[in-house]
C-alpha cells in the first residue's frame, strides 16, 4: 500500500512538472500580448488628448493653447517630391508679397455662470454645440479655421460659412492692423463643420498646410497652380526624424476678404510660425517671384489632394497592383 501511494505521489509530481513549463509559456504569452495590444492603442491615439480635470477646461479658463498633441500634418497629405517645372515661361511671372494664416486652437468652455461665452452660429443661426471665450471667438472667425478640443479630448474642425446682416461680437477692440470694416465684418462671422481635416477653403476645397494659398480670385483664379523658387528647397522639420524640403509648389484653394490684388495668404496648418522667412511673414514681406505653371500632371496631382481624393486614388491603384499580380501568378502556374 506504502510503495503504491508512493508511487501516485511520485507520478503526480513528474506530472506537475511536466505542465509547469506549459503553463509558464501560457502565462508569458497573454502577457506580450497584453503589451503589444497597449501599443497599437499608444500609436494610433491620433485624436489630441486633454486632461478634463486640469484648470484650462474650468469655465473661464484661459483658452491659449501653445502646444497640442497632433498627428503629423505630412502624414495624410502629401510628400514634397515634385520635380522642377520643366519650362518656366517669364510671361507668366508674378511679383507678389505674402503672409501666412493658420488653424486656430480654442478649447469649449462651459457657458454657465458666463456672460462672456459666445456660441458658434450657423448661417440659419443655429448653435453648432461649443461655446468659446471672445479672443478665441474672434481668432477663429479671423483665421476662418478652428479645431475647438471639447470635453474629454474631442476635437472639431469648424470653418468660416459667411457672414449674418446682424453683428454677433464685438471684434472692433482686436486686430488693429485691420481696417475698422474687416474688424466688423468678422463679428458678423457665421460657422460650419469642416469636411477636410485642416478645414476647407473655396469651391468644395480641402485647406492642405504649406501648399494652399488664399488669393484675390480678380488677380489669381482658384485652381492656380504657382512655383516660387525661393521656397523650393526650404527646410521643413518637426522633429529629428522627419526632416523634408519643400519643392516649391503652392495651389491656389482659398479667399480672404484682406487678400486682395498680389497678396497671397500661405496656409500653415497647425504651426504658429512660417518656415517661409525668406519671403513669407505675419504682415507684407517683400516682393519675390512666383510663376504661373501649367503643367496638367502636377496640377491634376495638387487639384487631387485639395478634392480630399488622393487617398482613394492611391488605393485604386494598390488594388490594381495587386489584382495584376494574382493574373501573373495564375499565367505562370498554368504555364507550368
Amino acid at each position: 500500500m506504502l510503495l503504491n501511494a508512493m508511487q501516485k505521489i511520485e507520478l503526480s509530481y513528474l506530472e506537475q512538472q511536466k505542465l509547469f513549463p506549459k503553463k509558464v509559456f501560457a502565462l508569458s504569452c497573454f502577457v506580450l500580448f497584453f503589451v503589444l495590444i497597449s501599443q497599437v492603442n499608444a500609436s494610433d491615439n491620433i485624436t489630441a488628448k486633454v486632461d478634463v480635470n486640469s484648470d484650462i477646461l474650468k469655465p473661464g479658463a484661459q483658452t491659449a493653447l501653445k502646444e497640442i498633441p497632433r498627428r503629423d500634418i505630412f502624414q495624410d497629405t502629401f510628400e514634397f517630391m515634385l520635380p522642377k517645372p520643366t519650362r518656366i515661361s517669364k510671361k507668366k511671372r508674378l511679383k507678389l508679397v505674402a503672409t501666412y494664416y493658420n488653424i486656430h486652437k480654442a478649447i469649449s468652455i462651459d457657458r454657465d455662470g458666463l456672460e462672456d461665452a459666445y456660441p458658434l452660429l450657423t448661417m440659419d443661426g443655429k448653435s453648432l454645440g461649443p461655446f468659446l471665450t471672445l479672443e478665441d471667438w474672434c481668432r477663429g472667425a479671423c483665421e476662418g479655421t478652428l479645431v475647438v478640443f471639447g470635453y474629454g479630448g474631442k476635437a472639431t474642425v469648424y470653418n468660416y460659412a459667411g457672414t449674418s446682416r446682424y453683428s454677433q461680437v464685438n471684434c472692433t477692440s482686436m486686430f488693429p492692423g485691420l481696417s475698422s470694416n474687416i474688424r466688423k465684418k468678422i463679428g458678423k462671422a457665421r460657422f460650419i463643420k469642416a469636411r477636410g481635416t485642416f478645414g476647407d477653403g473655396s469651391r468644395g476645397m480641402m485647406l492642405t498646410p504649406m501648399r494652399s494659398i488664399a488669393v484675390d480670385t480678380r488677380f489669381i483664379p482658384i485652381g492656380t497652380l504657382l512655383y516660387v523658387p525661393v521656397a523650393r528647397g526650404v527646410k521643413i522639420s518637426y522633429n529629428k526624424d522627419d526632416l523634408r524640403f519643400h519643392d516649391g509648389y503652392f495651389y491656389a484653394a482659398d479667399t480672404g476678404s484682406a487678400i486682395k490684388g498680389n497678396v497671397i495668404d500661405v496656409f500653415l496648418g497647425h504651426d504658429l510660425e512660417s518656415w517661409f522667412a525668406k519671403f513669407v511673414g505675419k504682415r507684407l514681406s517683400r516682393k519675390f517671384d512666383a510663376f504661373v505653371i501649367e503643367d496638367k500632371k502636377i496640377a491634376g496631382t495638387l487639384k487631387l489632394i485639395h478634392r480630399g481624393k488622393h487617398e482613394k486614388q492611391s488605393l485604386k491603384k494598390i488594388i490594381r497592383k495587386k489584382i495584376s499580380l494574382k493574373k501573373r501568378t495564375r499565367k505562370k502556374i498554368s504555364q507550368e
